[in-house]
């Protein structure tokens, strides 16, 4: 196989065999050695299946679409910006070419669903990478447009509510983090909750069927979806027509008793860090938490949670939330890349917390030496550039682990720890 080119991959629609090609190339080399067959790929994406041609063997196949959308989106930025046309090259092969670049992928792609919500076949499209979810690195960053598109996309396009539980079924952090999110952020035009479900609670809506659901397997409880729906409620930046959906659902709740055939204790799956960042969501959406308002070695942790959540440290999709300063390693190196991880460490400093302020200070040196190095062509790809990786996810654990344990010591404090 090695001794096949990509033109010959490309003619013969094997995909499979041009990613174990690829795979061995840093990115420079994949755009430069794919270039010459854009033209091809082209044509092959505007031809109808089975078709032939001089320029591939065959009928045309899904193979040679696949093939061909590997040469047209080269880096994981061209996937980010226009969603590719082809299902299977989204659900197979972006996570071989790029699986340290899904978060950022999957976050764009929620900007573009927000700014055009009616576009269903992109939409489509870009609900294939729900397949990812099996992948145990993928973390979600739960921002409007991704919130929205999980949850109401599919909806929208008229899959229904149970479809996407048979895709959150058995990911009970998953369910968990989506549904709550969907309370803090306002829905927009084209895509609300209130859009999504008509107006009404049917037998295959999210109101109707998928909180319920949840409820009945234990994943939220009652009382939750009470408390958060008062939340939601209050936000000013949420329009009235958004939240019909609110008062609706609180309706449906307080009317109706729903079994639950297990009753969670505790959300066994969020770390520490996780949950103390879910009471500083809860309190800035005025939901009170009278268990931690009195403790102020927690209380003195909120603002770094919401710092942390809300600031895109140097190129991460959560922050401090994820266990590696590499899910984006070229946006750490875009104009305004000191100035976050200056004022994380700022805050940290702020906060007393200067032993972390100091390694994420040496994360941050430590992988603009070793970018430095590899743009001058002194550190040969693949073997240093590796011990380097290794060495900055030893020291991002560090930050991590660090963090972790400042506010466990917060949370030990307190009698039931927020969930």
């Amino acid at each position: 196989m090695s001794t096949c080119t990509f033109e010959q991959l490309l003619r013969w629609g094997n995909p499979e065999g041009m990613l174990w090609k690829l795979q061995e190339l840093p990115e420079e080399q994949r755009v430069a050695m794919l270039k010459p067959l854009r033209g091809t790929a082209k044509k092959i994406l505007e031809s109808e299946t089975a078709s032939y041609s001089d320029d591939w063997d065959g009928p045309l196949s899904s193979g040679h679409d696949r093939a061909a959308a590997i040469v047209r989106y080269p880096r994981a930025e061209d996937v980010a910006r226009r969603v590719p046309e082809v299902q299977e090259f989204i659900e197979w092969d972006v996570p071989a070419l790029f699986p340290k670049d899904l978060s950022m992928i999957l976050a764009s792609w929620g900007e573009l669903f927000l700014k055009n919500p009616k576009h269903y076949d992109r939409v489509g499209n870009m609900l294939t990478a729900i397949s990812w979810l099996k992948y145990n690195s993928l973390r979600i960053p739960f921002t409007q447009g991704v919130t929205l598109l999980l949850l109401t996309g599919g909806v929208l396009g008229g899959v229904g509510a149970s479809r996407l539980y048979d895709v959150l079924a058995g990911k009970d952090e998953l369910a968990f983090s989506l549904v709550k999110a969907a309370f803090r952020i306002p829905g927009v035009k084209g895509a609300s909750l209130e859009q999504a479900d008509g107006g009404y609670f049917g037998e295959n809506s999210i109101g109707g069927f998928l909180i319920p659901t949840l409820i009945y397997t234990g994943i939220i409880t009652q009382s939750e979806v009470l408390t958060w729906c008062d939340g939601a409620l209050i936000m000013p930046e949420r329009s009235n027509y958004d939240k019909q959906w609110f008062r609706r659902l609180k309706k449906y709740l307080t009317s109706t008793a729903i079994p639950a055939i297990s009753e969670p204790s505790e959300r066994y799956w969020l770390s520490p860090r996780e949950r103390l960042i879910s009471v500083a969501l809860d309190m800035q959406a005025g939901i009170a938490h009278p268990e931690i308002e009195h403790n102020s070695a927690a209380m003195r942790l909120l603002p770094l949670m919401l710092f942390l959540q809300h600031t895109d440290f140097g190129g991460l999709e959560i922050g401090l939330t994820t266990t590696h300063i590499d899910e984006n390693p070229h946006s750490l190196h875009e104009a305004d890349g000191h100035n976050i991880v200056e004022q994380a460490c700022s805050e940290l400093e702020r906060l007393g917390l200067s032993e972390v302020a100091a390694l994420v200070a040496d994360c941050d040196a430590h992988w603009h030496k070793y970018r430095e190095k590899h743009l001058e062509r002194d550190l040969p790809y693949p073997d240093e550039a590796a011990e380097y990786d290794n060495e900055l996810d030893r020291m991002w654990y560090d930050v991590s682990d660090s963090v972790e344990q400042a506010v466990a010591a917060a949370l030990a404090q307190l009698g039931d720890q927020p969930s």
